[in-house]
Order: structure tokens, then C-alpha cells, then sequence
């Protein structure tokens, strides 16, 4: 099909809605391993903290106007598994007809949660939602279970340095 034979593509007659950022919640950085700070806190117990925080700050916000909790995580197995945004928000209290989900993009994983709402409320899906991530080291080491295709290296698919996170981590700040 060529140009001047393809449909003229129209842009939605509504408006994109502004997105606001309402509040950011964190655990403290603790150390992994046996005697680390999280050492006896489940992953998903350390999403409810940062969650029931979140509505504690914001009592003018009634949980049952959540629209949506996505939550991510690297790896999704044990306490970090089981769609850890739907069980979290459960865990949390939030209403059974909260929905949640899960994201791994790895790194990039609680942004990619946060603009994957952000991009919700922009086009009306919701009004409001949770977002963020989590990765227990202490509970589940980097690269746990991992067990990367030999073909991304022998294929030259990708560099050896993308398989190694702190190398991924060098050439991003590059």
C-alpha cells in the first residue's frame, strides 16, 4: 500500500488527562544475607509496609478508589511470585476488587509499573493506582534460577557484558 492510497489516520477527539504523582514510599536499604535487615520479612510483606504507608499518609484516599496495584519484580518465584501486585494489595487490605499485577523488565521493572499506570490514567482506564517494585536479595540472590540460552552467545545475539548486571549498569551510566 503506498501512501497516498492508505486511510489518513485521526488523532481521538478526547484529550489525553494529566497524570499526577501523588506521593513515593521506600523501605530503607538494609543489607542481604542471613543477617540482614529483611532477612525474616517476605518480599511481599515489605510491598504491604510500603502500601499501608502510602494510605496512611493519604487518609483523604479511600482504599476502595484504587483502581489498580502493579507491582515488579526480577524474580517472580516464592514471596516475590504469585502476581505479587494482586496479592500485595490483598495482603494490604486493599478491597478484594482492587485488580494487581506483575512486571519483570528486570531493572527497569518499577518504572516500567509506574508508567504503565501513569499511561492508564492518561487515557482513563484509572483514576487512581499503586506502583512500584521490589527484589529481595536476602531472599532470592542476583541471577537466581537464571539459565540465559547459550545461543545469545554463540549467536552473538548479544554482548557478553549484557548478561553480567553490573556491566549492564557501566554502560547505561556511559
Amino acid at each position: 500500500m503506498s501512501a497516498s492510497s492508505s486511510p489518513t489516520l485521526r488523532r481521538p477527539s478526547r484529550a489525553l488527562r494529566d497524570v499526577v504523582f501523588v506521593d513515593g514510599v521506600r523501605t530503607p536499604f538494609g543489607k542481604a544475607g542471613p543477617k540482614g535487615l529483611y532477612a525474616e520479612t517476605r518480599a511481599d510483606d515489605l510491598i504491604v509496609r510500603v502500601i499501608r504507608e502510602l494510605l496512611r499518609r493519604h487518609p483523604e484516599l479511600p482504599p476502595e478508589r484504587v483502581d489498580e496495584v502493579a507491582i515488579a519484580a526480577t524474580t517472580q518465584i516464592g514471596d516475590q511470585g504469585l502476581t505479587i501486585g494482586r496479592t500485595a494489595a490483598l495482603l494490604a487490605g486493599l478491597p478484594k476488587s482492587v485488580p494487581g499485577f506483575a512486571i519483570d523488565r528486570m531493572c527497569a521493572g518499577a518504572m516500567t509499573a509506574v508508567t504503565t499506570v501513569g499511561s492508564g490514567i492518561a487515557f482513563g482506564a484509572y483514576d487512581v493506582a499503586i506502583a512500584g517494585g521490589v527484589e529481595h536479595m536476602g531472599h532470592h540472590p542476583m541471577g537466581e534460577g537464571v539459565d540465559p540460552n547459550p545461543r545469545f552467545l554463540s549467536e552473538r545475539i548479544v554482548d557478553p557484558s549484557a548478561l553480567v548486571m553490573g556491566q549492564t549498569a557501566e554502560n547505561l551510566h556511559d
